[in-house]
């Protein structure tokens, strides 16, 4: 007996029923990322799942699906209200007396458009600048910075290498080591108003396969833990290879008593630059005593991931 051959609104209604229900499969794993490293990966695309699922919400629609339609549109519109959080200002009650501009970007070792950062240094004159990635080739172009004398530069040829950059005198500096990889991280204090500030500069390992995944883990889990236990204003900047719906950032935030400063403009993904698919894994931390007056994702600067500019009040 021949096959019935399916009519093309058939077809549609078999393809929106297979794509609907992996979206929904996607949806719950996206919030299980504390038990298995692939799991938190999902939960980084949350952004993109949502697009997903509020097009599939209006294709079932559409294509009178309504049993699909039903779970697709309470799944997106309760993650559609998650993102749309990241948009409600943060609320503070502090005493403004000073104002700092941080400049910060992962700006990808083998970036052949080096001249692409200094510029865009020039043009928005930070206070502070911390980046990630810095190998030799970096540390010579970063010599033409002088109107920052205050620095730090540990050069790799791994992606792990670490500056900063102030034009304010710095009261210490010194080098930090979280987790097992054994990357260094720049931990620095310096005096404004009278008022001590904290700063750390991080770059835990990407989480490529279970040993990276628990390496990052760790690395986050003493981040926290340091920062607990510092008395007064702290700054946390870094690629710190997750996004704000993994469960191991937030008890990154947890436990250090820190907020993103990206609360109150967005979700900001930062990368891949120029991709549909870019996530936000670069992060400026601060305390609750530190108030954020802007926070911008700026263009490209030949990296793979987009610098941020934010302007810090305290």
């Amino acid at each position: 007996m021949a096959a019935t051959k399916l009519s093309l609104s058939d077809q549609l209604k078999q393809c929106n029923s297979f794509l609907g229900i992996l979206a929904l499969v996607l949806f719950i794993c996206s919030y299980l990322g504390e038990y298995h490293f692939i799991l938190d990966l999902i939960s980084n695309f949350k952004l993109q799942l949502a697009y997903g699922l509020i097009s599939l919400s209006c294709i079932s629609l559409l294509l009178k699906n309504f049993k699909l339609a039903i779970p697709l549109l309470l799944c997106s519109s309760f993650l559609t209200t998650q993102l749309l959080s990241w948009y409600q200002p943060h609320k503070e009650n502090i005493n403004i007396h000073e104002q700092l501009t941080l400049y910060y970007a992962n700006v990808l070792t083998h970036n052949p458009h080096k001249e692409k950062l200094l510029q865009d240094i020039q043009q928005h004159n930070p206070d502070i600048i911390a980046l990630v990635e810095v190998d030799a080739k970096w540390k010579k172009q970063l010599e033409k910075l002088k109107d920052y004398p205050h620095y730090k530069i540990i050069p790799r040829g791994d992606n792990f290498g670490i500056a900063l950059y102030s034009k304010q005198p710095l009261d210490s500096i010194s080098l930090s080591y979280f987790g097992t990889m054994r990357v260094p991280s720049i931990y620095a204090t310096f005096t404004l108003n009278n008022k001590q500030l904290h700063f750390l500069l991080t770059h835990p390992v990407p989480p490529i396969g279970k040993n990276n995944a628990t390496a990052r883990n760790k690395a986050l889990e003493e981040t926290a833990q340091f920062i607990s236990n510092t008395q007064g204003p702290f700054i946390l900047a870094g690629d710190l290879n997750t996004t704000m719906w993994s469960p191991h950032y937030m008890k990154l935030e947890r436990d250090s008593k820190l907020y993103n400063t990206r609360q109150g403009f967005g979700i900001c993904p930062t990368w891949p630059s120029g991709m549909f698919t870019k996530i936000p894994i670069d992060h400026i931390l601060v305390s609750p005593d530190i108030h954020t007056t802007h926070f911008e994702v700026l263009p490209s600067i030949g990296s793979d991931h987009l610098p941020i500019l934010v302007k810090l009040t305290f």
